[in-house]
């Protein structure tokens, strides 16, 4: 029945990501092009964010809270900051090109 059900919720996953996630997003895109940045450049990060808290007495979800936010967060802003309009960001996401408005 397990096993069953697991199939029968990824085919939903799928079928509404093909129905919702069709349309052009630039927020999505972005998170797209970023994501295998972000996948790289997180567990160092991530080290380095929770050997600190280790020694703090705080509620493990705020330890948890914080140490996905602030990952995201660098995560995010070196990408933008060090690889989109790089040649690393054309070695990971293929050339891109600077939208003048």
């Amino acid at each position: 029945m397990q096993s069953i059900s697991i199939v029968y919720w990824s085919l939903l996953a799928i079928v509404l990501a093909y129905k919702f996630l069709q349309c052009k997003n630039t927020l999505t895109r972005y998170i797209s092009d970023a994501s295998y940045w972000v996948y790289l450049i997180h567990v160092p990060i991530l080290i380095y964010i929770q050997m600190p808290l280790l020694a703090l007495d705080i509620s493990i979800y705020l330890k948890f809270l914080i140490s996905v936010v602030f990952t995201l967060a660098i995560s995010f802003a070196s990408y933008h900051l060090l690889i989109r309009f790089s040649f690393m960001g054309k070695l990971l996401n293929g050339k891109k090109y600077h939208r003048n408005k």
